[in-house]
């Protein structure tokens, strides 16, 4: 365009090369003009510098704020750190299809930060570093780390907590707190089972009693019985386990609570000489001294009896056409079994040596916890002794 003289000459480096010190030369004299005249001399470029050498990035890793680097949750903060074989511009970071601050804390060290926000995509995170030198050489875009490290984001709740819970009949000691994971309670022994309710803090939660739905009746046998509540975060992953312990009372225990007396069956809470356990088992008051001593009152006949009031075993004689009938009388719990309680007549001529009695007793009289027995009198014991004495021993299993 302008007569053949202005020319370009291009030189392409080789790659990989990094070269400060540079002169192109051209020889005049290997050129000629439209007549024939050859040049004279040379011509310089001055000096320039090449730089072929692509940038490097080494030492990635990635890793989480989380007390669990490798798992990040909302609110976490996600780094990925590397470093540049040289020195590069500020590098463009991608995070979890997210554009990080970057940061450059010392030298050729480059970090990366995105936060977990709750939109973000659950999954291994994924991330793309792409780097520009000073002489503008893009390097290879790098999204692997170097070493085995990896973060998972889960943006699905971790809140395993409690907001209430509560237990049909009656209620928790202490009172509910949501760090508190540790409570108990106390039946009497007529309560045969609980029902516990708990409240999620997080609806996307999951709770079981026992390993069942919360709204499934405990069975509770009588002593200690340890209730669970196990609460699992939407994750799957976290979870916060509740405890109640349920004591259910034994048959005495309740009888106890409910007359003034210890709760231990071999005290005499009225020192009338007569064990709580006797008190329990023949229907007397543990608080009134006189009521221990005092034998079981009555009316009427064997046949038709009245009794005014219990007490301790007593003997009794009717006349009948046949003879006299001598029985022995006592009261006894409906509900001996249950409350663990055994009751053995037994009878002795001399008090020393006792003889135990198996007939079945017959039932005379029944107010729907005790029931009043009686056993007629031996003619003579296995020693070929008259029985002249009886007892009525009571033990507890």
């Amino acid at each position: 365009a302008d007569g053949g003289t202005t020319w370009t000459a291009t030189l392409r480096p080789t790659a990989a090369v990094t070269a400060a010190s540079n002169l192109l030369v051209l020889d005049l004299t290997a050129l000629t003009d439209i007549a024939g005249n050859p040049g004279v001399g040379s011509a310089n470029s001055g000096n320039y510098a090449v730089d072929t050498v692509l940038p490097t990035l080494t030492s990635v890793s990635i890793a989480s704020s989380n007390a669990n680097t490798a798992l990040a949750r909302v609110g976490d903060t996600i780094t990925v750190s590397f470093t540049s074989s040289e020195t590069i511009t500020s590098p463009a970071v991608t995070i979890a299809g997210k554009a990080a601050s970057v940061s450059n804390p010392a030298a050729n060290n480059w970090k990366g930060t995105v936060t977990v926000a709750s939109g973000d995509t659950n999954g291994p995170v994924t991330f793309g570093l792409t780097c520009f030198d000073l002489s503008g050489n893009a390097g290879t875009t790098v999204s692997a780390t170097t070493d085995t490290s990896g973060v998972t984001i889960d943006t699905r709740s971790a809140n395993a907590d409690l907001s209430a819970l509560a237990i049909s009949p009656g209620s928790l000691s202490p009172g509910f707190s949501s760090g508190l994971t540790s409570y108990s309670v106390t039946f009497p022994n007529t309560t045969l089972a609980a029902t516990l309710t708990p409240t999620k803090a997080d609806p996307t939660a999951t709770v079981t009693v026992n390993g069942h739905p919360p709204a499934t009746p405990v069975s509770l046998a009588v002593g200690g019985n340890t209730v669970t509540v196990l609460v699992t975060a939407e994750d799957t992953v976290t979870t916060k386990t509740y405890t109640v312990t349920v004591t259910r009372e034994s048959v005495y225990e309740t009888w106890a609570a409910g007359n003034g007396a210890s709760s231990n069956a071999s005290d005499d809470t009225d020192h009338d000489g007569v064990s709580n356990l006797l008190e329990f088992a023949f229907g007397t008051s543990p608080t009134s001294g006189a009521s221990g001593p005092g034998t079981l009152q009555f009316s009427g006949t064997f046949s038709s009896l009245t009794v005014t009031s219990l007490g301790q075993p007593v003997s009794a004689l009717e006349n009948t056409p046949a003879g006299a009938d001598l029985r022995v009388l006592y009261s006894r719990r409906k509900d001996a079994a249950a409350a663990g309680l055994t009751y053995t007549t037994e009878f002795s001529n001399d008090l020393t040596t006792w003889e135990a009695i198996s007939p079945t007793p017959t039932i005379l009289a029944d107010d729907g916890t005790y029931e009043v027995l009686s056993l007629t009198y031996p003619r003579f014991l296995s020693n070929g002794k008259k029985a002249r004495f009886f007892r009525v021993r009571v033990t507890s299993i």
